[in-house]
């Protein structure tokens, strides 16, 4: 298990854009006001932003490495870069297995011979999960964590803060249940 890395992205939205379509962005959806007055929520956090961030977990180390956030999607050269920064910091080493989905980023024809390249030099094998089981990644779960986190604490910081802070509330035996609970349901 320690040998074994799981990768993944996912996208913060901070604004609520319709309350009934779009239940994953992380504006608080109620609050209070007296009786008969109009409820007006002020915040001096954006109202808009968005980021696209890929992480790998690990249960050896740090549990969580996170990108830098990107504004945009992700695209197969910001993976590329990703990975090769996680070989040149050591976080992927001699013998570690990458563990992917089957997204269009991990293995576009811009980046993949390189990528294969630069993962056989350093004795990095990369894997990809079964198509449609995000149940199988634990980064699933971490994410899940930090958006639950993020709805719950959501306040007048700047988002990216917000987002820093949900990712430090994850811990290492957060993420090693995590695999644990992924391995076991790869296994049965």
């Amino acid at each position: 298990m320690e040998k074994i890395k799981f990768c993944d992205e996912s996208h913060f939205q901070s604004r609520r854009t319709c309350c009934c379509c779009n239940p994953a962005v992380l504006r608080p959806r109620h609050g209070w006001s007296k009786r008969s007055q109009v409820l007006v929520v002020e915040s001096s956090a954006g109202l808009s932003e968005s980021y696209s961030i890929t992480i790998v977990t690990s249960v050896v180390g740090n549990p969580i490495y996170v990108s830098t956030p990107r504004s945009s999607s992700n695209a197969a050269e910001d993976f590329l870069v990703f990975v090769a920064g996680l070989l040149r910091n050591e976080v992927l080493v001699n013998g570690d297995v990458l563990i992917v989905d089957n997204a269009s980023v991990h293995y576009a024809d811009s980046i993949a011979s390189m990528l294969d390249e630069i993962l056989a030099v350093r004795g990095v094998r990369m894997f990809f999960l079964p198509s449609y089981s995000p149940e199988l990644n634990p980064c699933e779960l971490v994410f899940a964590q930090v958006k639950h986190y993020l709805r719950r604490h959501r306040g007048n910081l700047p988002f990216l803060f917000e987002i820093a802070l949900a990712f430090a509330h994850v811990s290492a035996e957060n993420v090693r249940h995590y695999y644990e609970e992924c391995l076991t349901l790869n296994i049965a």
